[in-house]
């Protein structure tokens, strides 16, 4: 392709006013590389100092001033990202990068003590942590040598009756909801959000309760227990957890300059200038032994490794001179040029606004390497202006780099809340058999005898009584023979295992109900498990209805209890059946508008129908 074919046009940006020059050089000074980095962070932390004296542009074109997730910083490997992320974070600045350590974090430390502690009351060394980190005083290591070293300790945590009431049922929760419960426990988080940088630390505690479920994974794909002691032994082994990058939007952007590819930013800052390239022919190559054909791109490509032959010792061996002076070591010297300037200007076409050179004040073995056809650098810095090739741009003074007197203290309490006050909200879900009716006189309107009682041959369970006489005369056809429903009445006593009541019995229950609802309600629709679901304020609303009548302008609620006594001198029994259909009718009433009920209380047993009519 031509340089036509693939330029761009309208690329120029013009200079906008008020911008100061595009180009600085960031000096780094110190006896090694850790003071040299440390320097750096500092002057990182100056820019942010005075945000306003680096303007940056929006893409409407108005300038604001510089934040934090508007820098980044380009290092050569991931070492040197992990290092400059460590230093930039002591500042107490922000930064988006993943950081070892998060098992030496305090707040770590703490919650893993926790979760000892409640997993084995025994374990005082897990209480004198607690102590340690969240006690009022500094008594705790005299304490642990009392002879009631726990009762001391305990004295001391104003959250160790919460942990204790969370062990008492740790065996039915998972680590991860023991995890959950520990963190809200009352002042829990307000012991460690105390502590400063409050953001970082729940970010931290997030990434725990990752460990956490990820542990509960692995058992659960070897088919072993998660148990809270062996949550807490298989943490402690993971020695690579890192700290997660923080997700906030003013967080330093610290990445690989291979990391860079495809983005942008107001302002970035190459590092590493001073960095000489090594073209070690060692180790694994890919090597064209001729020009790759198109319709096989692979065929002549050959791939070639050479092992250094001394292991560890790099120098002082004879063959750390030949190597580089060989055509193999030439080459792969020459290409790795290449691929350094190919990532040189990767680095410096990131940069919207401003683009920073951080420089040791010796040589920059990386920038040296592009030259021109006469062999001169194309990038030299002399006095205020950075001369490239043969233009000269202005060149801007760096920041001051900031002292690091209070690490941690720029982002100690933000977004810190006091904690809120402990409540107790009723469960989502209500079952409307579960519930008692409010204060109120409940009385018995009218009772109805539907035949003669049934006699019980022996004591059977009321609960699969109950059952087997909802089923039957849930699914009972009256129109079929009395064989069929004989038949039918008979498998669902088996079912349920209530051989004290015969299947006639059961039709003869259906065929009374019958009759009751034809002379009651003159043949109205009738509707059996009658699904019911409605809000109560925040509270849903959940249940079958045994059997609904639709009068037309409301509604008969008929409810079957199995209990073979007399209603009417059951107070408790009374009040659970009003809190039940009070449930049912409010439900009914929000679906339907209509507000005239009636309620039924159907017993078959004792083949008694009683009308109850429920406190105004």
């Amino acid at each position: 392709m031509t340089i036509d074919e693939v330029a761009f046009d309208g690329c120029a940006r013009p200079e906008r006013e008020g911008m100061p020059a595009a180009l600085s050089s960031w000096t780094m000074t110190g006896k090694n590389k850790g003071e040299r980095t440390a320097m750096l962070a500092g002057r990182i932390a100056g820019l942010l100092a005075e945000p306003d004296a680096w303007p940056v542009s929006h893409k409407d074109g108005s300038l604001r001033d510089a934040r934090g997730g508007d820098i980044a910083i380009l290092c050569r490997g991931n070492a040197q990202v992990t290092e400059l992320a460590a230093a930039v974070a002591s500042y107490g600045i922000r930064v988006a990068v993943e950081r070892p350590g998060l098992l030496d974090r305090p707040e770590t430390e703490f919650v893993l003590a926790a979760l000892r502690w409640v997993a084995d009351p025994s374990d005082t060394l897990a209480l004198a942590e607690l102590a340690r980190l969240a006690g009022d005083d500094d008594n705790w290591l005299t304490a642990v040598f009392e002879a009631d070293a726990e009762t001391i300790l305990r004295a001391g945590l104003p959250f160790a009756a919460a942990l204790v009431a969370i062990r008492e049922r740790a065996t039915q929760l998972t680590p991860a909801e023991t995890f959950d419960a520990i963190l809200h426990a009352d002042t829990v988080l307000e012991s460690i959000t105390r502590w400063g940088d409050a953001e970082q630390r729940l970010q931290n505690l997030e990434a725990l309760r990752d460990l956490i479920a990820l542990y509960q994974d692995e058992q659960h794909a070897e088919r072993q227990a998660a148990t809270l002691a062996g949550a807490c032994e298989w943490i402690a082994a993971r020695k690579d957890a890192r700290q997660p990058e923080s997700r906030h939007p003013d967080a330093v952007n610290i990445l690989t300059y291979h990391g860079a590819k495809g983005l942008e930013w107001p302002i970035v800052l190459l590092t590493e200038l001073d960095a000489a390239a090594k073209g070690s022919p060692f180790g694994l190559s890919a090597e064209d032994e001729a020009p790759p054909a198109w319709d096989a791109p692979l065929a002549q490509r050959v791939l070639r490794f050479w092992p250094w032959p001394y292991g560890e010792q790099q120098k002082d061996v004879g063959l750390d001179l030949l190597a580089p002076a060989s055509e193999q070591g030439i080459a792969a010297l020459a290409e790795e040029r290449l691929e350094r300037s190919r990532l040189l200007y990767v680095g410096m076409t990131r940069a919207r606004d401003h683009l920073g050179l951080a420089t040791t004040g010796g040589a920059l073995a990386w920038l040296d390497e592009l030259v021109g056809d006469d062999g001169a650098p194309l990038i030299a810095m002399t006095g205020p202006e950075v001369q490239v090739g043969t233009a000269s741009c202005p060149r801007r003074a760096e920041p001051e780099a900031l002292a690091l007197t209070d690490p941690g203290a720029a982002s100690g309490q933000l977004y810190l809340r006091a904690p809120a006050a402990s409540q107790t909200h009723p469960p989502l879900r209500v079952r409307p058999s579960d519930q008692h009716s409010a204060e109120g006189k409940i009385t018995i309107a009218a009772t109805q005898t539907l035949g003669a009682r049934f006699a019980l041959a022996g004591d059977p369970d009321l609960q699969r009584l109950g059952e087997a006489i909802h089923r039957f005369v849930a699914a009972d056809d009256p129109a079929s023979d009395t064989g069929a429903r004989t038949a039918l009445a008979n498998a669902v006593l088996a079912r349920w295992e209530v051989p004290q009541l015969r299947g006639v019995d059961l039709v003869e229950i259906a065929d009374r109900l019958g009759a009751f609802l034809t002379k009651q309600f003159s043949g109205a629709p009738t509707h059996s498990e009658w699904p019911v679901h409605a809000l109560r304020g925040l509270q849903i609303v959940g249940g079958r209805l045994d059997l609904l009548v639709d009068l037309s302008d409301g509604y008969a609620i008929i409810d079957h209890k199995s209990f073979p006594g007399s209603i009417g001198f059951d107070e408790d029994r009374l009040r659970a059946f009003a809190g039940q259909v009070a449930l049912y009718a409010h439900a009914l009433e929000q679906a339907t508008g209509r507000t005239r009920f009636e309620y039924w209380i159907h017993q078959p047993i004792a083949a008694v129908m009683t009308q109850i009519i429920l406190p105004q």
